[in-house]
């Protein structure tokens, strides 16, 4: 095996920063640092610069400028456009439909509207963590306010039939947000032509800086603020906008429609590469969500005998970086939301490997053999503590140490 000091493939975790965002956002760090709220010629400028940004969100998005609104993330986003949008429409007790599959935030807004006298009905998913539109159309009430299910999946990729469901939500006169983080950028979105009402996006899952999201809107969605201030961006996000953040938000946004169709294929294909090879070598391997319509950058495995959560401490030692989900048969307790919602077993985790678009056949060739290297001695180190796990757990800092 070559050695290579490092490969990162965790690019559904975060991307790095792209050299046009960077150098478009410099200036505002320095002599154009003025704020866009200030009645100034240096205020004029970092309005400019964040109307020029709102412009090619929208662009990415296929959606009017008016209707995108900027945020710190895309958990706030989220959390704006399920919280804002259930309280601006309804009494306690009114109804919220989502999935045990969503992101973390939209989870936890649900949670919060529960607490709030909200009831919330979770639909079910099949073995790829496919949501069904007709398991959505039966969970709709009269009283139903809200539909959030998530475009692309983090965890396993599966892409949501969104369209289908938007539908059956508009028949009965509910909202629809879709949180598209995990996808923008990676699959055409065109929201004029989506039922969709609230679609909230991530900066930094895009090649844009950390620490900036955005929510589209459309026209007419009834919002309430979750803060308030003196009225930046339409009152629905009070505070100085980030403006450097914003900028190379929308230069991300820009490069990424711009090579989108080219990139997502060439991605695509080498997450399949990645896939049959490890299937092919690996004994005991599977991928999660493999008959599903997925996302072209993320690949979902397993490993028998392999928890995934030291496979990923042992492949970083190696120079792999890589996502892993927990398992209660490994060392931790845990188990992902995602994978705890879906109806398969998952003894050992899940390893996730999410390529970008600077990876090439190479790399998947060297994450194989650093995969193989890894999985074998994950195994032998298990099979040593001859299946104890109180044995297990008191060797596993042993093992992460003697990996890194």
């Amino acid at each position: 095996m070559t050695h290579r000091k490092e490969l990162y493939l965790d690019y559904a975790g975060t991307t790095p920063l792209h050299p046009d965002a960077l150098g478009t956002m410099l200036p505002f760090f320095g002599n154009r640092f003025g704020s866009s709220s200030s009645p100034s010629s240096f205020g004029d400028r970092a309005r400019q610069a964040l109307e020029n940004a709102r412009v090619q969100v929208a662009d990415l998005l296929g959606a009017r400028e008016g209707g995108i609104l900027f945020t710190s993330s895309g958990t706030e986003a989220n959390n704006l456009a399920v919280l804002g949008s259930v309280r601006a429409r309804g009494a306690k007790g009114g109804h919220v439909v989502t999935s045990g599959v969503e992101h973390a935030s939209v989870l936890g807004a649900c949670r919060r509207l529960e607490e709030e006298g909200f009831r919330v009905t979770r639909v079910p998913v099949d073995g790829c963590g496919r949501v069904d539109p007709a398991a959505v159309e039966e969970a709709l009430r009269d009283d139903t306010l809200l539909v959030s299910i998530m475009h692309g999946n983090h965890a396993v990729g599966t892409v949501q039939p969104i369209f289908e469901i938007g539908a059956a939500a508009r028949a009965r006169g509910a909202l629809f947000h879709v949180d598209a983080a995990q996808s923008a950028g990676w699959v055409e979105l065109k929201v004029d032509g989506l039922p969709v009402d609230l679609l909230s996006i991530s900066s930094h899952k895009l090649y844009g800086p950390k620490g900036v999201g955005a929510l589209f809107i459309r026209a007419g969605t009834p919002l309430s603020p979750l803060l308030f201030g003196a009225g930046q961006e339409s009152g629905l996000r009070p505070g100085t906008e980030n403006v450097p953040g914003i900028v190379g938000f929308g230069i991300a946004c820009a490069m990424t429609r711009q090579n989108l169709e080219g990139d997502a294929g060439l991605v695509a294909s080498l997450r399949e590469s990645l896939e049959k090879q490890v299937l092919a070598s690996v004994d005991g391997s599977s991928v999660h969500a493999c008959d599903a319509l997925r996302l072209p950058h993320i690949a979902s495995l397993s490993f028998e005998g392999a928890p995934a959560d030291l496979l990923a401490a042992r492949l970083d030692a190696l120079g792999v970086v890589a996502a892993s989900t927990p398992s209660p048969a490994g060392y931790s307790e845990d188990l992902s939301p995602v994978f705890a919602a879906m109806p398969i077993s998952l003894p050992f985790g899940a390893l996730r490997l999410s390529l970008g678009w600077e990876n090439g056949e190479r790399d998947v060739e060297f994450a194989v053999d650093c995969l193989k290297a890894a999985v074998s001695d994950v195994r032998a180190f298990c099979a040593g503590a001859g299946g104890r796990k109180r044995q297990f757990l008191d060797r596993i800092e042993e093992f992460r140490k003697r990996s890194r």
